[in-house]
């Protein structure tokens, strides 16, 4: 008899299915493993990793015995399906390649592959959103994982989008270019993408709404102003609007005092190296040389 698939799903919180039927895993420190496994689907988790990320408040002989009663808890929790989906050894324990279907790593092949749409549709979603704590390393590593993650989809996003230009779909762009926004509002090379789909698209009320909001976010949170190739769209969707040709601004002339005065400035001065030799003090100017790259 066919087994039913394991769908697991970390992205947008954390629930686990065996077919059709949710399971109840018990216990956050049990389900805290399984999120760690699924997570690493098909790599080897050495078990003094898993001890130290949720049972590092404990003894190693009291934690591997925690370790031990979880595992027991996910076993009977997939009964006959455990022994397919859950490699488990002496050193190591691993959630077996394809033996579930783990969102993260759908995520992750439609990435790689380049498959954009896939990534986008299944990457809508915070890792293991609403978790409560478990330990303060499995907490940490939890974090990481949603930087990384979160950085992926907004990469899968942005290429998506960069596809719905090229392609001319202008429902598509504003589609992704607000689900854009949604994670970061001063995204300004979003905010211009969204303001061509809407003047194309004819709107140009909104496409000049999303100019005046974004121009007060950047005054209010950053004290600037919105940069020139934005004002130059705003300008051509006010002529479109009024079906009219824009009109260049000239140039602005460069005055190096002006600019000083206007702009807060950052100078970055050689570090003095307490201990004497010659490669502290060449340890000193790298820093400093790195500083000035970096800004």
């Amino acid at each position: 008899m066919t087994q039913p698939k394991t769908a697991i799903s970390l992205l947008g919180g954390f629930s686990v299915s065996l077919g059709e039927v949710r399971l109840n895993i018990p216990g956050r420190k049990c389900q805290a493993l399984l999120a760690c496994l699924a997570a690493k689907q098909g790599q080897d988790v050495a078990r003094e990793t898993l001890c130290g990320l949720i049972w590092g408040d404990r003894a190693d002989e009291q934690a591997r015995a925690s370790l031990r009663q979880a595992l027991a808890v996910l076993r009977k929790s997939f009964g006959d399906a455990a022994d397919g989906l859950l490699l488990v050894s002496n050193d190591i324990i691993a959630l077996r390649s394809g033996a579930a279907t783990v969102d993260v790593t759908e995520f992750r092949t439609a990435m790689g592959q380049g498959d954009f749409v896939a990534a986008s549709a299944l990457g809508n979603g915070e890792f293991l959103h609403g978790f409560a704590a478990v330990d303060p390393e499995f907490d940490r590593w939890a974090d990481v994982e949603r930087s990384a993650l979160r950085a992926e989809q907004v990469r899968s996003l942005q290429a998506l989008l960069h596809q719905a230009e090229a392609a001319g779909d202008m429902v598509q762009v504003m589609a992704v270019a607000n689900r854009l926004l949604a994670q970061d509002d001063l995204q300004e090379k979003v905010v211009r993408s969204l303001m061509r789909a809407q003047m194309r698209q004819h709107d140009f009320n909104a496409a000049l709404r999303q100019y005046e909001a974004l121009r007060d976010r950047l005054a209010n949170e950053l004290a600037v102003r919105p940069a020139a190739e934005t004002e130059a769209l705003m300008a051509e969707i006010k002529a479109a609007r009024h079906g009219t040709a824009p009109v260049k601004a000239a140039a602005p002339v460069f005055s190096p005092m002006a600019d000083r005065l206007n702009r807060p400035s950052i100078a970055v001065l050689p570090f003095r190296a307490l201990a004497s030799g010659a490669d502290m003090a060449m340890l000193g100017e790298g820093v400093a040389d790195e500083i000035i790259i970096e800004l």
